[in-house]
């Protein structure tokens, strides 16, 4: 009786508004209760989620809501990154462990929907979910999935960001990371 009356209590204190507007279906998924962590992604997974004031906001001047994700791949793997809302702009932006941009996506995907192809050597990846214009609130959903070789061959976006990276990860080596890109704030 005891352990189930400290189950419940710990299902009450997740109970924030954040658990509330985060559903991750997929092989790994994982909620966390801090606005400001990455939730954990893995290829083949839909997140549902929405973004509110409760959420982190960008530092690149637009103070947008954002909802970060963490992606691992452990070899080079093309990824297809679908985010789709029809309550705000929707945008997606990759930053490799060290925070540096990769690559970012407005309205490639249909309507104001984000689409973003992209090839990643192994490594660990945050995907920051976003919208374009700041204070836009609503529910998205982001899909991460393999990209398939036809959506490679003919997505006028897609981006092998292998050397990119490289180049990123021997600058770092070196002790010239110039880390800043990716900064997450509370409101």
């Amino acid at each position: 009786m005891r352990a189930a009356s400290r189950f419940r209590s710990l299902i009450a204190t997740l109970a924030i508004p954040l658990a509330a507007c985060v559903e991750v279906t997929g092989p790994a998924a994982v909620v966390v209760d801090d606005a400001c962590n990455a939730r954990f992604v893995s290829l083949g997974s839909r997140v549902t989620a929405s973004l509110t004031a409760y959420d982190c906001v960008t530092a690149d001047g637009t103070e947008s809501y954002v909802d970060f994700y963490e992606l691992h791949v452990t070899a080079s793997t093309w990824v297809d990154l679908y985010m789709e809302s029809y309550d705000f702009d929707a945008y997606l932006m990759v930053y490799d462990e060290w925070d540096e941009l990769i690559v970012e996506d407005d309205d490639s995907g249909e309507s104001t929907d984000a689409w973003l192809t992209v090839k990643l050597p192994p490594g660990r990846y945050y995907i920051a979910a976003t919208s374009f214009d700041a204070d836009e609130e609503g529910q998205y959903t982001l899909f991460v999935d393999p990209a398939s070789a036809l959506r490679v061959t003919e997505a006028p976006n897609a981006v092998d960001a292998t050397a990119t990276v490289s180049a990123l990860r021997a600058d770092s080596a070196r002790g010239s990371n110039a880390r800043g890109a990716l900064q997450r704030t509370k409101p």
